[in-house]
This record gives structure tokens, C-alpha cells and sequence, in this order.
């Protein structure tokens, strides 16, 4: 994402948390074996543990019972028969997340919704502005990786908190658009931010978020120069190189929606299908 974030080291240093944008740079630039702990304000603030370029999870000054009320929504449970858990939990030195999977109190899907959505809101409250954070070096800690986030979910989730109402109508749109195996991704234009913010997402993005960041920038250059031409019908789609065609994506596309750009991989029948939902979608506001 070229943000200006140093590199990181084996050994402790200093890194800017100007944004959820700058953390996950940091993070895609770690080495694959790598894990650590981001401590924040001397831990007064709170701490992000990483393990593998992923997000194992974060905490902020503030949060402590957060994450139990999203487990209670999630799981449609009163908050006491949770914080008994989380008791119990923190007696024993157990996960709490694991222990209300292996009781039933919550699904693996409910937990993972939790978790990450705490996640995001600890690293909306962590970064900003002129924050730094303390890299220091762990040991893995092993974590289960269906437990732990991507940096392109992570950046889009954040993205998604700032433009809930964008994010919603969006998301539908995506999903009508692309179909199983593929993907796509949606990205607002910000007056606070000089690069495209991802707010939405449909099927599994194969990407690091400074990976994500660079399709965001080839789309938006690519629909500036043809909307120049045809604001209404414009869709880009460029083949994929031989070797990063996967699961039958065989084409890039971007396309505008509701004043979002679109980005995204699709099967050779992709552009034709998007084509023609574009075209229902104007009919459907002329009629």
C-alpha cells in the first residue's frame, strides 16, 4: 500500500498506527514464519497479537466485556450464563471461544462473528491519527487459523464500520454479481482518505490487503478513464494471467455501483452476467 510503514524486524520497533490501513502493511510485510504482539500506549491502550500475516486478535482500553456481548447476541444467550463461562475461562487459562464451542454454548460460525468483529472495532479504537505501536517478537502461539483474520477482511471490515449504510447496499449488489468460486470486492472514495477504503466483500478474496489495495487502485484508475466515455453501461474486464487463474476465475472486472467501485474475479461467463444485471438494475429505477 506504499504508506510510508518501516519495515518490520525480528527484533522490537516502533510502528506507526495511523490507521487499520497502516497496521495491516505492517502485517503483510511480516515474514510468513513470523508472530508478535503490537502493544499500544505501553499496553495502557491495548495490544494486537499477529501469527502468519494474520490477525490473532486485538484488545482496547474499554473493551474488556465487548466481546461477551457480541458471544451472548451471537449465540442468543443472556450475558451472565456467558461471563460464567468467561470465569471459569479465565480461572482455568483456557480460550474462552473454544470452551463455548466444545459446550455447544455457541457454533464455530458464531464465535468466528464475534471474534472478528471485535477484532476490527479494537483496531478502529487502537489506530488513528498519530498512534504508535511496539512491535515485540513472539513465539507462535498456535493458533487455530479458522479463528484468526486475513488483512483484506480486516480492511474491508473497518472500511464497512465507517459506511454501514454504503456497505449493506453494496454487499447485495455483489452478491448478485458474482457466484460461487468467484469474487469481488467494494471500495468508497473518502474526503479523509487518499486511497480507496474497501467496504464490502462477496466469496473468498485470495489477497492480502495491500494485495486488495492494488486492484482497488487499477480499478478506479481503469473506470476513470472509461466513464469518461460511459458513466452508465461502463465494466472492465482484462484476462488473467495463465498462472494465477484459480478455480476457473479467468478474468478481472470492475465496474461502478452506487457510487462504489467494483472490483473483482469472475469466469469467462462473468462480464455477460454482470452486463445484464447491470442493465435490470437501470431498468428497474427507469420503470
Amino acid at each position: 500500500m506504499n504508506l510510508g510503514t518501516p519495515p518490520p524486524a525480528t527484533r522490537a520497533c516502533v510502528v506507526p498506527l495511523g490507521s487499520v490501513a497502516h497496521l495491516c502493511e505492517f502485517v503483510d510485510d511480516l515474514a510468513p514464519t513470523d508472530a508478535g504482539e503490537l502493544v499500544v500506549g505501553g499496553a495502557a491502550e491495548g495490544s494486537v497479537y499477529v501469527e502468519s500475516r494474520r490477525i490473532c486478535w486485538a484488545a482496547a482500553k474499554g473493551f474488556s466485556r465487548r466481546l461477551t456481548q457480541l458471544l451472548a447476541d451471537g449465540a442468543e444467550l443472556p450475558p451472565r450464563a456467558i461471563e460464567d463461562v468467561y470465569r471459569r475461562c479465565k480461572v482455568s487459562g483456557v480460550p474462552l471461544g473454544e470452551t463455548l464451542v466444545s459446550l455447544g454454548v455457541a457454533s464455530a460460525e458464531q464465535l468466528r462473528a464475534a471474534l472478528v468483529q471485535h477484532t476490527v472495532e479494537s483496531l478502529a479504537q487502537l489506530t488513528g491519527g498519530a498512534n504508535l505501536g511496539v512491535w515485540n517478537p513472539r513465539i507462535h502461539g498456535g493458533y487455530s487459523a479458522r479463528f484468526t483474520f486475513g488483512t483484506a477482511e480486516v480492511l474491508a471490515r473497518a472500511g464497512a464500520l465507517q459506511s454501514r449504510a454504503a456497505a449493506k447496499e453494496v454487499e447485495r449488489e455483489l452478491q448478485a454479481c458474482f457466484w460461487d468460486g468467484e469474487w469481488g470486492a467494494a471500495f468508497v472514495r473518502l474526503p479523509e482518505h487518499s486511497l480507496p477504503v474497501p467496504i464490502a466483500w462477496v466469496g473468498e478474496v485470495p489477497l492480502s490487503a495491500t494485495g486488495l489495495m492494488d486492484r482497488a487502485r487499477w480499478a478506479a484508475s481503469a473506470l476513470d478513464l472509461v466513464t469518461a466515455f460511459d458513466a452508465r453501461g461502463a465494466l472492465v474486464a482484462v484476462h488473467l494471467p495463465a498462472s494465477r487463474r484459480l478455480r476457473g476465475r479467468d478474468l478481472r472486472v470492475a465496474f461502478p455501483f452506487a457510487g462504489a467501485v467494483v472490483v473483482g474475479e469472475v469466469g469467462s461467463q462473468g462480464p455477460a452476467r454482470i452486463l445484464n444485471r447491470r442493465a435490470q438494475v437501470r431498468r428497474s429505477f427507469t420503470g
